[in-house]
């Protein structure tokens, strides 16, 4: 059996006296692909910034890799984000950085290396993603799928062993959005690491995920497969893929 790389015993988590996470279970294996899949404002990236110390529980307890991480200083979580790459929903890159600049950023902050290896790196992550010779373009030369890629190669610099995607697809039209499941897929079977996608999209779900946890109520509701989601019978399922899901109830926070 893989090890797991990521547990969440009973998290919980509220703002301003509001639950968002209510006791949440999770476990995620080595090299796997797990999407939780949900509406907007349930907690999906509240989860993904407790796994890196960006935001702490409430209640519950965090680990990577065996190693309780709930309570760690700041300075401790600097080391253990080291194992992992963010691509946040937005990309978040710095406009008025080049693409080299932006990708360069992490290693930069963390490595002492020479100029000729950064930008050796730089060529190398920026290829991976299908983007070979776009270093001194600037963000707002760039499409929002190339945007997206290049929040990818930046994720990747630092080659993490957990990489984070936050709604990886969100604003992008079908064609880029495919692409962006085709490379979560092959980063995965080329590096070998441990993705982990927050969307609200079925159909990236279907193409990347090794398993699915749908996001209810503060905890899950729904793990499997992704090929029985659709054949699913259970209501919370079958409203979901409806578009009839209600929106997220406010928990009070005990």
């Amino acid at each position: 059996m893989s090890a797991t790389v990521i547990r969440l015993e009973q998290v919980r988590r509220g703002f301003d006296g509001k639950l968002v996470l209510s006791g949440l279970d999770l476990d995620v294996s080595e090299s796997e692909t797990f999407s939780i899949l949900g509406g907007s404002g349930i907690g999906k990236s509240v989860t993904l910034k407790l796994l890196i110390g960006l935001l702490r529980a409430d209640q519950g307890r965090v680990f990577f890799r065996g190693r309780d991480v709930t309570h760690l200083k700041e300075r401790e979580w600097v080391r253990v984000r080291r194992h992992f790459g963010m691509v946040f929903q937005g990309s978040a890159l710095f406009d008025s950085l080049s693409v080299l600049e932006n990708v360069a950023y992490p290693l930069r902050e963390h490595l002492r290396s020479d100029e000729e290896t950064i930008r050796r790196t730089v060529a190398e992550k920026l290829a991976l993603v299908g983007l070979e010779g776009v270093e001194a373009r600037l963000p707002a030369e760039l499409s929002g799928g190339m945007r997206k890629r290049v929040a990818v190669a930046r994720a990747i610099a630092l080659e993490p062993e957990v990489i984070l995607y936050d709604e990886p697809t969100s604003g992008l039209d079908p064609s880029n959005a495919g692409r962006i499941a085709e490379l979560i897929r092959s980063l995965q079977q080329r590096l070998g690491v441990t993705s982990i996608v927050v969307t609200h999209d079925l159909g990236l779900c279907q193409a990347v995920s090794d398993r699915v946890g749908l996001l209810r109520d503060g905890h899950l509701v729904w793990l499997g497969a992704p090929e029985g989601l659709r054949n699913s019978t259970d209501p919370e399922i079958r409203g979901f893929l409806q578009g009839s899901f209600p929106e997220p109830g406010v928990m009070e926070s005990s």
